[in-house]
C-alpha cells in the first residue's frame, strides 16, 4: 500500500496570505472607484450656478445694441419649431426669421417661427433646469456671455451659432 504523501513546503502559507491580501487590496481598490470617487452632485450644481451668474452678468453688460444669431433647437415640439432659424435683435426690437419657408403641421407656410426663443429665454431655460436639479451642459461664448450650446436632455437642446454683431453699440 503506498502512501501520498502531501507535500509540505515552508512557503505554503505565505501565498495564501499573500493571495488573501492581494485580494483584500484589490476589492477595496475597487469599491473606492464605485462607491467612493463620485463627484459631488452638488458642488456641480453649484459651479454651474454660479457660472451661469457669471455669464449671464458679463452677457447683460457687453450685450450689443444690434446683434443677429441663428438658433437651432430640439424639443418635444411640434416640427416648425425645430428648424433653424435666424434671429435679429436691434434697438429693442425683436424678428425672427426662417431662411426658407416651413410648412407648420397644419399644412400653412410659415415665414418666420411661431415661438421663436431669444437668448434671455435661453438663459431662463438654463436656470430653470438648474434649479430643479437636472444634468445640464453648457459652453459660454467667451467675450460676451451668451450660451453658445445647451443640452439639458436628450430631448431639450439649445444651439446659438452665427452670432454677428453689427450697427453701433
Amino acid at each position: 500500500m503506498s502512501r501520498n504523501y502531501r507535500y509540505t513546503g515552508k512557503y505554503q502559507l505565505t501565498s495564501h496570505i499573500a493571495t488573501i491580501l492581494l485580494v483584500l487590496i484589490l476589492f477595496i481598490s475597487i469599491s473606492y472607484f464605485f462607491f467612493f470617487a463620485r463627484p459631488d452632485e452638488r458642488a456641480q450644481q453649484l459651479a454651474l450656478q454660479k457660472e451661469l451668474g457669471v455669464n449671464q452678468e458679463l452677457w447683460e453688460n457687453r450685450r450689443p445694441g444690434s446683434y443677429r444669431y441663428v438658433v437651432e433647437r430640439d424639443c418635444n415640439c411640434p416640427d416648425e419649431d425645430k428648424r433653424a432659424y435666424t434671429a435679429t435683435e436691434q434697438a429693442g426690437q425683436r424678428r425672427a426669421k426662417f431662411p426658407i419657408p416651413v410648412e407648420s403641421v397644419t399644412g400653412i407656410l410659415l415665414t418666420a417661427p411661431p415661438r421663436p426663443v431669444w437668448i434671455d429665454d435661453i438663459f431662463d431655460v438654463l436656470a430653470r433646469a438648474l434649479g430643479n436639479g437636472s444634468n445640464v451642459d453648457v459652453r459660454y461664448d467667451n467675450a460676451l456671455g451668451y450660451p453658445k450650446t445647451v443640452v439639458i436632455s436628450p430631448d431639450e437642446r439649445y444651439e446659438i451659432r452665427d452670432f454677428e454683431v453689427f450697427g453701433s453699440r
